[in-house]
């Protein structure tokens, strides 16, 4: 079955792509304010974190997968990454918050339609996950920490309340967290983070946007509005998040853009803990943007965003989509920092794909890697650190596999590197999606391995949204455990 909503929200963006799925479809069926809730641990995070590291110093730290599953009783799923790259399932965890499936779809997969709804980083010398709960049609936005342990049980440490209505991408930085509430009039939230994982608010933007509801969907915003993913840069200095436009809003005259604040030391700006003034780079609207990723610049302190694109900025939506002309594309932007500490925005250059569906992003070691859901395929091209984009090749990954979000682990012992990837087709039996498993090589060839499924049965998801991992190198990982 060839459905899933985030795609149908993507694909309504064309009249011609939504025919196809429809065809495919139909033959496989055959801040301020915020209230915090301190230490509510349930489930299988109900372990202290002493408790939970007693007896495994002297493990092997592992790398892990995370999904997120989107569903009214929130849970992530961990697998262990191992050195093949296969995936063991491990365990799932509560969040404590409420997830937003549509209970027009069966099988509910990635109906927050952006990406970064569940990220992994380090700080402390421990590892962090982070998950926006999207708060379903009551509106009961959430954001939920989780303290990774090197045998990769996790164990919740502070959940936060939201002003605002429908999170859907979360981030983090050193001691920062910032997730988006993305319906409504759309809010960046900030946290400080403290040595024990709980979550202090410190800082708010309303960007004002005033997003309509889908028909039918309280407490959100359709996935081709509203913010795409949030993230940190490399180096911390920046948070930027990634507008997709209002081209379905009638009457509205809003541009797509990229938005970028900067931050400094939290005793430079103490009444914003640090945040600036954003910077704002504006895109066309028919452009479609819809997700983006950094990459380290040349000079440390202006490193480079990539923006996929669907539609493309060469391209005329909706009328590309009438006459089959849309051509996704890539545009680089580099973030350099003013003497007075403002962001300022350059676009580099603009990469056509060759492909008509780019939706998800990923960077790793000088390439990057899109999603593409109606091709069934990945797109890998190279950008250098002074922003500039070369278009490598498109690699096909299976039929009817509908490739979603994706995500690097970082390097093993070996230096080989894996690519997973949210995979939404569904099979015959299979009737959860799976995550994809890739071998990334060194010529930027990607190695395609057997898929490995969600959870299912008695207590098993219906659907999922969000993938995080181990990012880090495992020689890394046995650095921060003293593993030797």
């Amino acid at each position: 079955m060839k459905l899933s909503i985030s795609y149908l929200y993507c694909i309504s963006t064309f009249a011609l792509l939504a025919t196809t799925l429809a065809e495919k479809s139909r033959a496989l069926k055959g801040s301020p304010g915020a209230r915090i809730r301190r230490g509510l641990s349930t489930g299988k995070n109900s372990k202290s974190s002493k408790e939970a590291s007693d007896g495994i110093d002297n493990e092997r730290p592992k790398q892990g997968v995370f999904l997120l599953s989107n569903q009214p009783n929130n849970q992530v799923g961990v697998w262990e990454s191992l050195d093949t790259g296969d995936l063991v399932w491990h365990d799932r965890y509560d969040t404590g918050g409420i997830g937003y499936p549509d209970p027009q779809d069966e099988d509910h997969l990635n109906d927050l339609g952006g990406s970064n709804a569940i990220h992994y980083h380090t700080w402390n010398d421990k590892q962090w996950l982070l998950v926006s709960n999207a708060g379903g049609p009551q509106g009961m936005p959430s954001i939920t920490i989780f303290s990774v342990q090197p045998n990769l049980e996790l164990i919740k440490t502070d959940q936060v309340d939201l002003d605002g209505t429908f999170a859907c991408t979360v981030a983090g930085y050193g001691d920062r967290a910032c997730v988006m509430t993305c319906a409504g009039n759309v809010t960046m939230q900030c946290f400080q983070i403290s040595p024990e994982g709980t979550l202090s608010p410190e800082f708010m933007y309303p960007f004002q946007l005033d997003l309509p509801e889908p028909d039918g969907r309280p407490n959100r915003v359709s996935a081709i509005h509203g913010p795409a993913n949030i993230l940190f840069s490399p180096n911390g200095k920046q948070v930027a998040v990634l507008m997709k436009g209002t081209v379905f809003i009638s009457d509205r005259t809003d541009e797509a853009a990229f938005w970028s604040f900067p931050i400094m030391d939290r005793s430079m700006a103490p009444s914003t803990a640090g945040f600036g003034t954003p910077s704002i780079f504006e895109l066309p609207n028919e452009i479609l943007p819809f997700a983006f990723t950094w990459r380290s610049g040349a000079d440390s302190d202006a490193p480079i965003a990539i923006i996929v694109n669907i539609a493309g900025q060469s391209q005329d939506y909706p009328l590309c989509g009438v006459s089959e002309t849309c051509v996704s594309s890539l545009i680089s932007i580099k973030a350099g920092i003013s003497t007075n500490g403002s962001v300022i925005l350059e676009e580099v250059e603009e990469e056509d794909l060759n492909v008509v569906d780019g939706c998800w992003i990923e960077y790793r070691n000088g390439r990057v890697y899109t999603g593409n859901f109606i091709s069934d395929s990945i797109t890998v091209a190279t950008v250098d650190s002074d922003g500039k984009v070369q278009l490598e090749r498109t690699v096909p990954v299976g039929i009817d596999t509908i490739v979603n979000d994706l995500i690097t682990t970082g390097p093993k012992i070996d230096g080989s590197i894996f690519l997973y990837t949210e995979n939404q087709g569904i099979g015959a039996e299979q009737k959860l999606g799976e995550i994809g498993i890739h071998s990334l090589l060194d010529d930027g060839l990607v190695q395609v391995h057997p898929a490995t499924p969600i959870p299912s049965g008695v207590g098993g998801w219906v659907g999922s949204n969000g993938l995080a991992a181990t990012t880090i190198s495992e020689e890394e990982l046995f650095q921060m455990y003293g593993y030797k």
